[in-house]
């Protein structure tokens, strides 16, 4: 899949696209003919712990991504009916905070200039002077 992220004020936009028909939570919401919003995130302080709680609390856990080592770094659950949305819980480590903060410093300092900006990958996003540079200067 692609995905395009921006900040309005403080929340995260993600706009998620899959681009072949393997099996995953955004093909099969499409599949079902849904469009519009498909998870609310949670960047929780202890992510083993809040993903423990709402497995107790009834939450069905439908899909997860995992690390290189096989620990998971991000779940999908399902909510109950009436919600109709997936909550996504994910892990914050570093890499994940610099790339979401020079994303939402882009967001923040954004003149119009430049609308996307491509990377092939998160490192590379946050290896790229839009990252690094401050917010003053993103309009280059």
């Amino acid at each position: 899949f692609t995905i395009g992220f921006s900040y309005l004020g403080d929340v995260m936009v993600e706009l998620i696209q899959p681009i072949n028909d393997e099996p995953s939570p955004y093909q099969e919401f499409i599949a079902a003919g849904r469009t519009g919003l498909h998870h609310i995130g949670f960047w929780p302080e202890d992510f083993e712990k809040t993903c423990g709680e709402m497995l107790r609390s009834g939450y069905r856990e439908i899909a997860s991504i995992r690390r290189s080592d096989g620990t998971k770094d991000v779940i999908y659950c399902d909510t109950p009916a009436p919600v109709g949305i997936m909550v996504e819980l994910a892990q914050m480590p570093p890499v994940r905070t610099t790339f979401l903060a020079g994303i939402k410093a882009l967001a923040e300092g954004w003149d119009g200039s430049r609308p996307i900006r491509r990377y092939a990958t998160r490192a590379a996003f946050n290896a790229s002077e839009d990252c690094k540079a401050p917010a003053s200067n993103q309009t280059q």
